[in-house]
Order: C-alpha cells, then structure tokens, then sequence
C-alpha cells in the first residue's frame, strides 16, 4: 500500500505489479480517490487478466481533508473490497 502527499503513489504501485506480473503472479490494484480515467490505468489494463486494476473516486481528486459523503462513500466501497481480495487469495478474485 502506497500513500501520502505529492507525486509517484501510482507509478510506484505500478512498477511493483508489473514485476510481479513479470513472475507469473496475478496482481490486484485498487487505487483510492481518483475517478478519473489515467495513462497508468489505461496501460495496466493491457495486463489482464493477470493484473486487475479498478479505481474508486469521482471525477477530479478527491478531499482527503474535508471528504463529501460520495468520497466517504466510494472509500468504503474500495476498502471493502480490497480487504475481500486479501481474503480470497490470489485465485478466486
């Protein structure tokens, strides 16, 4: 899990899973807050179905300081199922 303030969350993540993909291991990548279509995701997607990337957010960033109800609710949502995916394993997601 990255996190943190500034830059290089996501192309650290990504650098991770695709050397995991690069070993034979299925990866899965939830990425918190930001609703909006990227380059990173767009490339990660190339990788299924070893890699499965999903996103959680609205359009834009969202406010980690002052969190709207949608925010709050799209973080519960992305916890949810990240802590399913740990739980399940590697083969049944």
């Amino acid at each position: 899990m990255y996190t943190g303030p500034g830059k290089g969350k996501t192309t650290c993540a990504l650098g991770l899973a695709l050397r995991a993909v690069g070993r034979g291991l299925k990866v899965y990548v939830i990425q918190f807050l930001k609703g909006r279509e990227t380059g990173e995701s767009r490339a990660a997607r190339r990788l299924a179905p070893e890699l499965t990337w999903r996103t959680f957010g609205r359009p834009g960033l969202g406010k980690l300081r002052a969190p709207t109800p949608e925010d709050l609710r799209q973080l519960r949502e992305a916890w949810d199922l990240a802590h399913r995916v740990m739980a399940a394993g590697s083969t049944t997601w």
